[in-house]
């Protein structure tokens, strides 16, 4: 799957949507990238033009096959623009069939590729793993071992899931979706860590946050690694920064890396960034990313290349450089510069707030609020990786000429529906941080 930016194209009903929804998911928990319109298609561009594209970067096709698909017309043209010549004998068709639905006239091109029965809309092994054998090129094997096959996909990936998002894992790596969404929803913390919670509450919301803030650091010297993340690395990842970063000043001298960065660079928090940058040389692997979001934070964007060059993993060095070199381009429309860009390398929300801000930098303010908007709609579906992103979106200076007339709307219903805090207390939460920092620095310069 090499010559593709996604490794498959949804296509659906939209009467089908919320079934859609869960394959997409069940698609990405087994290692694939999926392209879906509602997340791919950026609000007010061309509908056709988005489709041809996520169509011609896609390798395969899987339909969501019910009476309502055989019905939608734009589902023939999505059939009708892939591209099975003789050339792309590696791309396949896979028509996953609902029930017992009327299916109708089919399409001769389903007719030829043998479909994929799912008797419910749910999870199922048997379906799951025959998809699965489909876009891996492998034969099923015994009928008998199909369900556990599965299951076992996705069972296989909560656990790696529960044991990544605690790893030592560099900054570029985006954690999993299940993972963050356990934390969300979750309220199941021992007793340290609902401890730990109360004093970080106590840090952000009370008028005497000095005591909270001590007992804090003296428990946080006494904690592990897993709790560490459990309260500085999922907060932030999905838009708690404020949290994270009571936490990372807490933690001072004894720790630091890339992870305690990130929420005063989201933030905004100038000053207290730059210190913890400086404890990061600019040619730490895992530091690179941070960095380069710091250059876009503070809009310096000779030094974007430089940033993007000392990241260590080639795609995602190879895209930030291209995107370097869009930004630094004075003759190039950001229209020419989204023609090329490759969504395949990150995730959704990740891609659009990079394309918001090079939109910025290129003059282009209708297509930064554009993707802007698909950014916060990502949010009000609940997904909750973007988070860290709405929160630049609310902070960074470079969004102000979009976010002050016409996003912030926008903004404070994603964060509701993040669960994050309403906009209003946002400067207020920056200048408890700031408080907090103050008072750690008169701390060290005692000591």
């Amino acid at each position: 799957m090499e010559d593709f930016s996604f490794d498959v194209f949804v296509s659906y009903a939209h009467t089908d949507i919320e079934f859609a929804r869960q394959m997409v998911n069940w698609i990405r928990l087994s290692g694939f990238r999926v392209w879906f319109d509602e997340e791919q298609l950026v609000p007010g561009s061309r509908f056709r033009a988005g489709l041809q594209q996520g169509l011609r970067e896609s390798q395969h096709l899987v339909t969501i096959l019910t009476s309502s698909y055989t019905r939608r017309p734009w589902t023939q043209r999505e059939l009708d623009l892939f591209d099975l010549t003789a050339e792309h004998t590696d791309r396949r068709i896979l028509a996953i069939t609902i029930g017992q639905a009327d299916l109708g006239p089919l399409d001769q091109v389903l007719l030829v590729h043998q479909r994929i029965p799912w008797q419910r809309t749910d999870f199922e092994g048997n379906g799951f793993w025959l998809l699965y054998c489909g876009l891996t090129n492998q034969r099923p094997g015994p009928r008998s071992e199909w369900e556990t096959k599965g299951q076992q996909l996705i069972g296989k990936t909560r656990e790696d899931a529960d044991s990544a998002c605690y790893a030592e894992i560099p900054s570029f790596v985006v954690l999993d979706s299940i993972a963050l969404d356990r934390y969300v929803e979750s309220n199941d913390f021992g007793s340290q860590s609902k401890d730990i919670q109360g004093l970080i509450s106590g840090c952000l919301f009370d008028r005497d946050w000095q005591s909270s803030f001590t007992q804090l650091q003296c428990q946080i010297k006494d904690i592990d690694d897993s709790l560490i993340r459990e309260h500085l690395v999922l907060p932030w990842a999905v838009g708690n920064a404020e949290r994270s970063a009571v936490v990372s000043l807490a933690m001072i001298p004894q720790w630091y890396g890339h992870y305690a960065v990130w929420p005063f660079v989201d933030m905004g928090c100038q000053d207290t960034a730059r210190w913890f940058l400086s404890t990061l040389h600019l040619t730490h692997p895992e530091a690179s990313e941070v960095w380069f979001s710091w250059v876009v934070s503070e809009e310096i964007w000779p030094l974007l290349p430089v940033a993007a060059n000392r990241i260590n993993v080639k795609d995602l060095r190879d895209h930030l450089l291209q995107i370097s070199r869009v930004a630094l381009d004075a003759d190039i429309s950001f229209h020419d510069a989204e023609e090329d860009y490759n969504y395949g390398v990150m995730i959704t929300p990740w891609n659009h707030f990079h394309l918001c801000w090079l939109a910025l930098k290129l003059k282009d303010q209708n297509s930064a609020l554009a993707h802007a908007e698909a950014l916060c709609e990502s949010g009000l579906r609940g997904e909750s990786r973007a988070g860290r992103f709405i929160t630049r979106l609310t902070n960074w200076p470079c969004f102000k000429p979009i976010r002050v007339s016409k996003l912030a709307g926008r903004i404070e219903l994603a964060r509701t529906a993040l669960g994050l805090e309403k906009l209003a207390l946002n400067s207020e939460r920056k200048r408890r941080i700031e408080e907090i920092w103050s008072f750690v620095r008169a701390g060290i310069a005692e000591k």
